[in-house]
């Protein structure tokens, strides 16, 4: 993979050190005509969430989220308030001019070249830090780590309730829970034997 710009901006985001959240590309495409360094075309798959370690959030219809979850967000889109996304763990803000055939709505990206913050640009991208997002993972009195991306640790402190613990990523039947104590000692938690 040679393309300076793609290179620059996978660099960049791999080598940051923040909390984990979702990209958000302007135009949002999984498959299209890509443009590369000296106008050399790439029809197909998307191949920057293959090697950057966020994952995208592809805010189409053909993008791999359930239709009501793209209804909500292309809503909050549209309503012209990009703030309202912060209900959602997005890092980053991306302007794209790397597909062809596509540009993105004018308003858009001048919202977010006036709201928030440019990290990185070059001739294809423009990276935004989006600071209003939600952690991935939300409670109180815990710490969390992410391991990987389907590893996460959790520890919690000074329970003395319930309490709920909310993880905004798609729930998956496979999930498992490793406890490090007997967690079956505390009134608070349930779990089979």
């Amino acid at each position: 993979y040679q393309d300076k710009e793609y290179i620059e901006l996978i660099n960049f985001i791999n080598t940051r050190d923040e909390a984990y959240g979702y990209i958000v590309s302007f135009p949002s495409q999984t498959f299209a005509k890509f443009i590369f360094e000296d106008k050399k075309r790439f029809i197909g798959q998307d191949l920057l969430p293959k090697y950057i370690k966020l994952p995208f959030l592809n805010i189409s219809n053909q993008g791999g989220i359930s239709s009501d979850t793209y209804k909500l967000i292309n809503n909050d889109i549209n309503s012209g308030d990009l703030k309202s996304l912060k209900k959602y763990p997005i890092r980053y803000f991306l302007i794209r001019r790397d597909i062809e055939d596509s540009v993105v709505e004018s308003s858009i990206a001048a919202q977010i070249r006036q709201s928030y913050q440019l990290l990185l640009k070059n001739e294809m991208f423009e990276l935004y830090s989006f600071s209003h997002a939600v952690p991935l993972i939300e409670s109180l009195n815990i710490e969390h780590k992410i391991l990987s991306p389907i590893k996460y640790q959790i520890k919690f402190h000074a329970l003395s309730k319930n309490q709920l613990l909310f993880f905004y990523q798609s729930f998956n039947n496979n999930w498992k829970l490793y406890p490090t104590t007997d967690i079956r000692k505390y009134s608070i938690f349930t779990m089979p034997d």
